[in-house]
Parts: structure tokens; C-alpha cells; sequence
């Protein structure tokens, strides 16, 4: 069955382009989130398209905590606050000047701080609403989705390396370890049997056949002792769902679409299992195994939480 590509929470892309004649930055980083959440940094000019983006964005990724950031490449090519000078205004004022000073036989020059006292050289425009049209949005779009198509990119590489250098190789240590106390039990149980042999030899010690009588031992304390002794030690039901949901496990790394929360689930019902099946085992070696099993799923739920 071919293994399927899964992408990891984790991921960043930048992208960079011209909205207009502005040369623009976008940045885009994602991390873990169950959900979907978006955080904007972006100049004041845009804040009028900050829907239009929250939008764009959560149509392309379907969970993580996604911080998007849009700045100017150039500092002064950046739009708003912006101061022009009316230079025929200032030309007609410095003649008019000069002409009068003539005229009238006066000393002195003409100082720059003369023509800044006059507020009708120098006007003041905001050229922001400029960012409002139609088209400006069509350039912001089409960049977004380049930084989306690289942020998957991105996501879908770390989400094959954890997969290949995480998920595969604690996968196969758990079925190790599984399959060792497989062979730990089946070696334990000549001493399964003695524990058995001793606990029922002591039972008929204590409840004497010919004062109790047989029928009434069997059907009172020694059924009970026997079913809590088996039902104590015996992990063969745990053993089952245990490595049937390994196999899960595999079958979803084969299928397609979101599968973190799937994975995060299988997990817990493996911790159950184990956890189970370790306080049942009457056996040092098993427990030890069981510990290793449970470091490796504890490693597993972490690492899962970034996978999509």
C-alpha cells in the first residue's frame, strides 16, 4: 500500500511581490492549533482587506495557529503620510520676492525658513485609500495564495520527516517491545501455573474437604481466588486490542487527508491497553517493557499534535 504524504502544524513561507508599484513581503508561519486561528500584522493601508485575508487563509488551511505578515520591502515606498511640494508656487514667491527687494532698494536674502512658514508650498496628502480598489486586492490574492501553496510545501516536508524519522522508527520499537512480552508471558507460564498449584494447595489446607465439603469450596472461596488469580495475571486481552490497534495505526499512515486527530486517538486507546496490561503483569522483564512502551507513546502524542 503506498504511504501516504501527511503534513506537520509546522511551517513558514515567504513570499515577495508588488501590489501596484508597491514592493511588498508576505510571511506566512504556522503552528500547532486544534482549530483554526489567524493572527494579522499588516500596515494600516490594508487593514481595509483584513477579512478579505482571514478569509483566503482559512479556505486554503484547514487547522494550525497561522500568523500572517505583510510589510513594505522599501521603507519609502510605503503610501499614507505623504508630503509634496508645489515648486512653481515657491518659484512665483521667490521672483515676487526678488522683484520687491529690488523695487524697493532692501537688503537681505530670501531664507528657506521664510518659504516653510508658508503652508501652501509644502500640502500634505494621504494616498492609503489608493489600496481600496478592486485590483489592489486581485494583486494581494494572487501573492497569498503563493505563500499558502509554499506554506503546504513546507508543512507536507516536515510532516514527512516526522513521519520517517519519528512516527515508522517508535512504531517498530513498540511492536518489538510488544512481541517480546509475547515471549515473556509464554515463558512465565510454567510459573503462572506454580502460583496456581501453590494458591490451591494452601486454599484446601485452609478449607479442609470433609469439614467444608467439596461442593461448597468450589463454588465459594476457591472459584473466587482462582478467578481473581487468572483474571489478574492473564494479558491476552490486552495483548489482542493492543497490537490491533498498532495496526490501525499503519492504516491510517495509508490514508489520505487530515489524520492528526485520528492518531491522537488510537494513541490514548494504546495507553489504555498498556496501562492495563502493565498492572496486570506479575513479572519484572514485562514491566520493564511496558515502561519503554509507554516513554515511546508518551513521544508519539507529543510529536502527533503537529501532524494535521
Amino acid at each position: 500500500m503506498k504511504q501516504q504524504a501527511h503534513a506537520s502544524m509546522t511551517g513558514f513561507a515567504v513570499i515577495e511581490g508588488k501590489i501596484g508599484k508597491l514592493p511588498v513581503k508576505i510571511e506566512i508561519k504556522s503552528l500547532n492549533h486544534r482549530f483554526i486561528e489567524i493572527k494579522l500584522r499588516i500596515p494600516r493601508e490594508f487593514t481595509g482587506f483584513d477579512s478579505a485575508i482571514k478569509s483566503t487563509l482559512t479556505q486554503g488551511l484547514s487547522r494550525g495557529s497561522i500568523e500572517f505578515s505583510l510589510q513594505y520591502l522599501k521603507e519609502d515606498a510605503k503610501p499614507g503620510a505623504r508630503f509634496t511640494t508645489d515648486m512653481e508656487a515657491a518659484k512665483s514667491y521667490l521672483k515676487a520676492a526678488s522683484d520687491l527687494q529690488k523695487k524697493l532698494k532692501l537688503k537681505g536674502k530670501v531664507e528657506i525658513s521664510q518659504l516653510l512658514t508658508r503652508g501652501d508650498f509644502i500640502k500634505y496628502e494621504d494616498q492609503s485609500s489608493t489600496l481600496d480598489s478592486e485590483k489592489n486586492w486581485v494583486e494581494l490574492k494572487t501573492l497569498i495564495d503563493k505563500a499558502i501553496v509554499e506554506l503546504k510545501a513546507s508543512r507536507e516536508k516536515e510532516g514527512s520527516h516526522l513521519m520517517s524519522r519519528v512516527f515508522h522508527p517508535m512504531i517498530a520499537d513498540m511492536r518489538t517491545g510488544f512481541e517480546k512480552i509475547g515471549k515473556l508471558r509464554d515463558e512465565g507460564r510454567g510459573a503462572y501455573k506454580d502460583k496456581i498449584k501453590s494458591r490451591i494447595d494452601a486454599l484446601f489446607q485452609t478449607y479442609n474437604v470433609e469439614t467444608h465439603g467439596t461442593e461448597a469450596i468450589l463454588e465459594t472461596r476457591l472459584a473466587q481466588e482462582l478467578a481473581l488469580l487468572l483474571d489478574r495475571t492473564d494479558i491476552e486481552e490486552e495483548r489482542v486490542r493492543f497490537g490491533k490497534h498498532i495496526d490501525h495505526l499503519d492504516k491510517i499512515f495509508h490514508e489520505n487527508g487530515p489524520v492528526g486527530k485520528k492518531i491522537d486517538f488510537v494513541l490514548q486507546e494504546l495507553g489504555r491497553e498498556i496501562n492495563t496490561l502493565g498492572n496486570k503483569a506479575q513479572d519484572v522483564a514485562i514491566s520493564e517493557e511496558v515502561v519503554k512502551i509507554k516513554v515511546k507513546l508518551e513521544q508519539l502524542r507529543e510529536q502527533g499534535l503537529n501532524l494535521e
